[in-house]
């Protein structure tokens, strides 16, 4: 596995339109890209309303509009490989409906919507990049894309492709 970047997009959906509304960003969803040599392709790993999965960079990038996309300085495939544990897990609809929340109470909200048995996407983003000893301070359940994006473009780590 090779040129693992963090990205973040948007789509035409009505739910990336209520996502970019409450959480004042461009971005809607967090994601993980990969290169699979044995596969021969570049593969998203992503939460999505059908739960944590693998999905062909190909079909993905047909729905999804690329706001930025990030390399990271730190090596990221034992976060991925970690993260692979995670797939198949449910998507978190009640704690991404309690990221909304954050737009009327502020940053220092904490989601009262977890259930470590599921994951949205920025949540799923956080725990990749904790594994690889980055965004320690920030909240997985209670992390936005837009926050996400704002951590990745402040911190030195990382660089935009």
């Amino acid at each position: 596995m090779a040129n693992i970047t963090i990205g973040f997009s948007t789509s035409n959906a009505i739910v990336s339109k209520v996502i970019r509304w409450f959480t004042k960003s461009k971005a809607s969803h967090a994601y993980i890209a990969f290169d699979d040599r044995d596969l021969g392709r570049r593969i998203v790993m992503e939460a999505s309303l059908y739960g944590y999965k693998l999905v062909q960079h190909e079909h993905w990038s047909k729905k999804n509009k690329v706001v930025k996309e990030f390399t990271c300085k730190k090596r990221l495939t034992e976060s991925l490989k970690y993260m692979a544990g995670e797939l198949g897990k449910d998507y978190d609809f009640w704690s991404a409906f309690g990221l909304a929340a954050r737009r009327w109470v502020g940053k220092w909200y904490k989601n009262p919507f977890r259930d470590p048995k599921k994951l949205h996407c920025s949540e799923a983003m956080v725990l990749f990049l904790q594994q690889a000893g980055l965004a320690l301070d920030l909240d997985p359940e209670s992390t936005t894309p837009e926050d996400l994006l704002q951590y990745c473009l402040q911190n030195s780590n990382f660089e935009e492709v």
